[in-house]
This record gives structure tokens, sequence and C-alpha cells, in this order.
């Protein structure tokens, strides 16, 4: 059983930062409940957006006088997240600033925090735009709706751009965002349309939607992707300071489109060896994510010794140094079989799933007296990201009904380290595997049969390990899954 599993709790580091920063403060209030709370926050790392390694960790008394204030120091404007209760919530800081957070716990994901104080409505705006994203920032309607004419993506991209900076400059006009405040929200915002167009871009390029292309269709997809970056640059000045920053530029780096010039690699990295190709401030805050996602992953893609000493020597000064340290000091490789998140999180890295063979010996392995919900993915998948967004939704059912949520993942190895890194970006509660050769083998004939093997894909097991669904519904209907999910309770119950 999992929970007999050695565990790594790397989630409850927390890494004090030492900066000399005019400091913004944050003052959090939870008006509507009596219970106490705890905050995790997640600072800014020397000027880039930091989303995985806690720096500050508040406990809050609910209540009319329960407030705690939280002090940033920014030596530059950034984007800070906290996360309470297994949410998150983001906010844009500029030193100096002063904004209240009122954090409703038990309301819907979609409403629980309000802002007052420096550029609030921007703040409001921000959260969402994050908490409804296929509304608001998806391309995956345009490329379903315009198919495979081409030429008419890119003016559809740059239309849903163009209506979320109309919306952001309208707060400007009214004086309820600053001029500055405006100008990052909106490079956020294009980083992650454009990402997004990008990412479905190369998914066609590479023959997975439509099979493989004509040289004309081929040759416009490029210079499609050409001018998305030209437009919104993913080295531009702050890029790094964004929440979809350093995702875009990995978009330009790796779909072969950033300039390469001799001696532009760091071998010492592996598969991440063309961070060299990228400017400073956007090549030290990669390299460093990679060395701490080595850690927190567990995979060993390449040397960390000889990783950490290369940095230690291009980056004497670097704060980084001190947090590998730390990691260093609690790292013990004998004890790599799950990676455990927050309690919430589970990352298997043991041998003993690699050699699972099929859906049943994963239930009885792993699962066994528990019904599952399954969904297949994969971290060059869109639609299956897209579905993340309904994930409070599926948690909150799945919880109810007492069902399991277990991903799988259809990734290569080579993709290893992305894969577990974005369970941790997307914040995806549940269990969580890579499929093996075997298991997909085994999936493809006892799901799909002579179909293709399409993601996303969900399925549902019950505690016998049964298949009760071999093409459930998708999280965001999430009535059919409520209705799905209700039934199997009935059928599972005692007559």
């Amino acid at each position: 059983m999992l929970r007999n599993y050695a565990l790594l709790l790397l989630c409850n580091l927390c890494f004090v930062l030492h900066t000399h920063g005019q400091e913004a403060v944050v003052s959090l209030r939870l008006p509507d409940t009596a219970e106490q709370y705890r905050f995790e926050v997640f600072e800014p790392l020397e000027g880039a957006y930091n989303g995985n390694l806690k720096t500050q960790e508040l406990r809050i008394q609910g209540g009319g006088s329960g407030m705690g204030d939280c002090s940033v120091a920014l030596k530059k404007p950034g984007f800070v997240r906290f996360k309470c209760n297994a949410r998150s919530f983001y906010v844009l800081l500029f030193p100096g600033d002063r904004l209240r957070v009122n954090v409703y716990p038990n309301k819907d994901i979609t409403d629980w925090v309000t802002f007052s104080g420096t550029n609030a409505a921007g703040q409001q705006l921000i959260n969402t735009f994050y908490y409804r994203p296929f509304q608001y920032l998806s391309t995956t309607p345009l490329f379903d709706s315009l198919g495979r004419h081409y030429d008419l993506i890119n003016p559809a991209v740059l239309s849903i751009a163009s209506a979320r900076a109309a919306t952001i400059d309208s707060l400007v006009h009214n004086g309820a965002l600053k001029p500055g405040f405006a100008a990052l929200l909106r490079q956020n915002t294009n980083a992650y349309i454009f990402a997004d167009a990008v990412d479905k871009y190369l998914t066609i390029l590479r023959g997975r939607k439509y099979g493989r292309l004509s040289k004309p269709d081929s040759i416009l997809i490029r210079n499609n992707i050409r001018a998305l970056f030209a437009i919104a640059s993913p080295v531009a000045q702050n890029t790094e300071a964004t929440i979809e920053g350093e995702y875009y530029a990995m978009k330009y780096l790796n779909s072969g489109f950033a300039p390469s010039t001799a001696g532009d690699t760091i071998t010492v990295f592996g598969p991440y060896n063309n961070y060299g190709r990228l400017p400073d401030t956007l090549q030290k805050n990669l390299l460093a994510g990679s060395i701490i996602s080595s850690y927190i992953s567990s995979f060993d893609e390449f040397d960390k010794t000889a990783a950490r000493n290369y940095f230690r020597t291009k980056y004497p000064n670097s704060r980084y140094n001190g947090i590998f340290s730390k990691l260093e000091a609690q790292y013990n490789p004998d004890d790599k079989v799950l990676i455990e998140l927050s309690n919430l999180i589970h990352i298997d890295t043991s041998a003993r799933s690699n050699s699972v063979r099929n859906l049943k010996e994963l239930h009885t392995a792993f699962f066994k007296d528990r019904k599952i919900f399954i969904d297949l993915w994969a971290t060059w998948c869109m639609p299956c990201i897209e579905q993340f967004g309904y994930r409070e939704t599926l948690d909150s059912l799945a919880a109810k009904n007492n069902i399991t949520v277990v991903y799988i993942s259809i990734d290569e190895p080579r993709l290893s380290h992305k894969w577990a890194k974005d369970v941790f970006r997307f914040g995806l509660k549940g269990f969580h595997f890579r499929a093996g050769a075997a298991l997909k083998n085994d999936i493809q004939q006892t799901i799909y049969g002579k179909e293709s093997f399409t993601i996303p894909r969900y399925i549902l097991i019950n505690e016998k390990g049964e298949i009760l669904s071999k093409d459930a519904p998708r999280p965001g209907d999430a009535k059919a899954i409520a209705a799905l999910f209700q039934q199997t309770v009935q059928e599972s119950s005692p007559k």
C-alpha cells in the first residue's frame, strides 16, 4: 500500500530570503470563519517568479479581528503566490505596496478572495483569469473551430490577447490600475496566451493532431510561431518576473526557434544544457530551478554536484547556493520511493511502478479496495492541461464519494523532470505515475481497443479493480461527473 512507502517531505523546507529591497505589505484576513488557517508564501527569488519554494509561513486566526501582515521584500516588481487550504491566489506587488486580502476558504474558487488597496482591481483580474483560464486565456476553442485554416489562427490569437489587454487598459483609464502594474500584467497574460497557441501549433507540427502535414502547411505554421515570438518576445525584460515567463521561454527554447551559437550549451546540466542559449536573467533562474526540481522530483537526469559547482562558480553571490545546501543536507537517495507534497500530492518514482504491466496490477499494488478515477494525460497535451482548471470541482466530488484521483502520464522517460515539475505547477492533488511501455500497451488494448490512443481520457475503476467506465466524462462536465460518481456509490453500497 502507498501509505507504507517512505516519504520525502521536501515541501516542509522553508527558505528565508535576505534582501535589502523595499517592503510590500499584504494584510490577510479571514472574515467568515472562526478557524485558524495556515498560509504559505512563495516570494520571488532573485527577481524571478517562484511557485515552488515556500519562503514564509503564517498562521492566522479567523474572525472579525483576525488578521496577519505578510512583509515581502522586493527590489523590483514581482508576482507572489499565496497558498491556503490547498488553494492558491496570486498578487503582483511593487516595492512599497499596501494590499489587503479577504480570504473565504469555504467559498467557491471563483470568489474566495477579494482585494482592497494598491491595484486591487488588477489583483482581482489576475485571479479571475487563472480561475477561469478556459474562458479568458485558452486558445483551444479557436484551434478547434478553425481546424486547418492556419492562416486564420494567428489573427484569432491576437484577438484574444487584444480583448484581455483592453480589459486591463480600461482599468488604467479609470484610474484603478497604475500603468506599470498594467504593463507587467499584460506581459504575463500575453505569455500565457501565446505559449498556449505555440503549444498547439507544435502538437500539429509533430503530427499528433492531424497526422503528417503538407510542406506549405508546415511552413505556414512555423511562420505563425515566429510571428507570435516577434510580437511578444519570450526573452523580453522582466520575463523572469512573470508567472508564465519561464514556461513561455521554454517553449521558445525547445521549439527550435531560439538562436544557437557555438559554445552556448552547458553540458553538466544534461538534458537542460540548452539553457545556455537564453539571456542571463532567465538562464540563472532556470539553471537553479532545474537543480531544485531534481531534488524535489528525485530524478537523476544530471550530476547534481557538478551542476551545483558550475552554478556556484558562475553565480557565487546567489541566494540559490544556500538553498542548494539545505536541499543537499536533507537529500537521501535511498528514500526515493514516493514524493509527497503537503500530504496531498504523491509522485511515484519507484521501480515497483515501472514493473506494473496493466491497470489491474496497478490497482492491486497501490489501491486495493479503493475506487479510483484515472486521468490519462501528458505534459505536451494542452486539452489535458485545460481540464486541470476544474481540479477543485473534481477533488471535491471525488472526496464526497470516497474516490481516489490517480493521474497517469504517458510522457516519455526524457520528460520525467517536466512531468514532475508540472504536477507541482498545476497543483494536482492525487497520486501520480508515469506509464511504462507495458502499461501503455495494456491501456491501448483494454481501454481503446482498435481506437487511436487519444488524450485526455478518464477511467473509473471500482474497489475490485473492475473498470466501470472506459471513457468517463471530463472534469469540466461537473454534472456528468457527479452523476457517475453517485451511481458508483449506489452500486457499491450493501444491498
